[in-house]
């Protein structure tokens, strides 16, 4: 994948995560020690990049894993947080999340490149199902 795909697809669940897990940009970039929230707003439009250590911060602060951030992967959230990431998602009209496994194959963590679903992308319903069993 590219690493404008990654950027672009970052920037998206960063903002995902942000609604979920915090009250406004301004409060992650307070929690982070970021000089103010347009700087957090940048890194949610794609405007700016932000640091591997911010984002690291990011996720150990508010639980969410990189792996949902730059892979769009649920896998090793809790069922709860998965399940309100894949909604606000759904809501944002974004890719949705998925396990590598949820379409029946047995998850290869060896593999280089980043699988994708055989559809494509799963349907929400059947994310959630597997998320929330």
């Amino acid at each position: 994948m590219p690493d404008a795909e990654i950027l672009a697809r970052a920037a998206q669940n960063l903002r995902a995560a942000r609604m979920v897990v915090a009250p406004s940009a301004v409060a992650v970039a307070r929690a982070l020690g970021l000089t103010n929230g347009n700087q957090w707003t940048r890194y949610e439009t794609g405007e700016r990049k932000p640091s591997l250590a911010v984002l690291v911060q990011f996720c150990d602060a508010y639980g969410v894993s990189l792996d949902f951030i730059l892979r769009n992967r649920t896998d090793g959230l809790s069922r709860s947080l998965a399940v309100k990431l894949v909604t606000q998602q759904a809501q944002m009209g974004l890719p949705l999340a998925w396990e590598p496994g949820s379409d029946g194959r047995q998850s290869d963590t060896s593999a280089s490149s980043d699988p994708e679903p055989p559809s494509g992308r799963p349907s929400f319903s059947r994310t959630v199902r597997k998320v929330s069993a």
